[in-house]
C-alpha cells in the first residue's frame, strides 16, 4: 500500500478543538502528520520559515487572537510562495456573508465545527479525501461548505 502521508497544519486557538481534530484525523488518516499553531501570528511565522515544506492542506480557524483567520487567509493567498496551499476554513459560525467572503478570497472549503465527534470524523475525512484526490481548487460555491448547507 503506497498511500501518501498527508502533512496537515491546524491553526486553532482552542486546545480542546485541536485535540478533537487530532483524534478525528487519526480515525480517517492514521498515517498523517499534524502540525498545530495556536494563533494567526504563530501560523504565519510557521509558514514563512525557510526550509520547511508547505503542508498538503491548512485547516484555519477564523476566530483567533493576534491575527484572525480572515487576515491569515488574505496574507496566504497574497503570497506567491504560500498561495497554492489548500486552505479549509474552520468556524463555529455559518454566516453566509463570511462564507462568501472566504470563498472569494480563495479558500478551498469551509468546515463548520460539528456538534458531534462522529460528524467531525466525517467532515475531516471528506476534506482529506479532497486533498488526497488533488481536488482542492475552487469548487462550485454550492459544494464549498463541506458539512452543511447554507
Amino acid at each position: 500500500m503506497n498511500e501518501k502521508v498527508l502533512q496537515l497544519l491546524l491553526a486553532d486557538d482552542d486546545e480542546t478543538d485541536r485535540e478533537l481534530f487530532e483524534e478525528a484525523l487519526k480515525e480517517v488518516q492514521p498515517r498523517s502528520v499534524l502540525y498545530k499553531t495556536t494563533n494567526g501570528e504563530q501560523l504565519m511565522d510557521y509558514l514563512q520559515q525557510d526550509g520547511l515544506p508547505a503542508p498538503d492542506a491548512l485547516f484555519l480557524d477564523l476566530n483567533m487572537p493576534r491575527k484572525n483567520g480572515m487576515e491569515c487567509l488574505e496574507e496566504i493567498k497574497g503570497d506567491a510562495v504560500l498561495r497554492d496551499i489548500p486552505v479549509f476554513i474552520v468556524s463555529t459560525s455559518l454566516d453566509p456573508d463570511v462564507v462568501k467572503k472566504v470563498y472569494e478570497q480563495g479558500a478551498c472549503g469551509y468546515v463548520r465545527k460539528p456538534g458531534s465527534f462522529r460528524a467531525l470524523i466525517a467532515t475531516i475525512g471528506q476534506a482529506c479525501d479532497k486533498v488526497m484526490a488533488g481536488e482542492c481548487g475552487r469548487p462550485p460555491f454550492e459544494h464549498f461548505v463541506l458539512n452543511e448547507k447554507i
